[in-house]
């Protein structure tokens, strides 16, 4: 695809459709790995920002499956939208998560079950 800017340069946007074997390259600290090696790292979230941010890349249909990115949410490329991200991620069971309400503002999950201590007080009668 092609784009002219105002000064009359022609500059070219390449799209790059992801294999298991492709690297990111999104100038991340992931960005050595390949999408196979993200996927056993379970960095599945990462790469679900990756698809819906960056409007350069895509991926096959089978790590998009993988991904639970069903057809209503699948974009035309290039093309990229935070609103659609933030949106999949309101309505996925799979990316179910909130913000946290003070501090670096990270993702945490909605569920958290017993902790260690708790369930090691139950085992000891407590």
């Amino acid at each position: 695809m092609e784009f002219e800017n105002t000064n009359n340069v022609t500059t070219s946007v390449t799209k790059r459709t992801l294999t298991r074997k492709s690297k990111l390259k999104d100038g991340s600290k992931w960005k050595d790995y390949t999408v196979q090696e993200l996927l056993d790292l379970r960095k599945n979230q990462r790469l679900v920002k990756a698809y819906f941010t960056i409007s350069t890349i895509n991926f096959m249909d089978d790590i998009l499956d993988e991904l639970k990115i069903t057809e209503e949410f699948r974009m035309n490329k290039p093309d990229s939208s935070l609103e659609k991200y933030l949106d999949f991620i309101d309505k996925s069971y799979y990316y179910n998560f909130e913000k946290a309400d003070k501090g670096s503002g990270k993702m945490i999950p909605t569920y958290k079950g017993p902790s260690r201590a708790y369930l090691r007080r139950k085992n000891h009668g407590h």
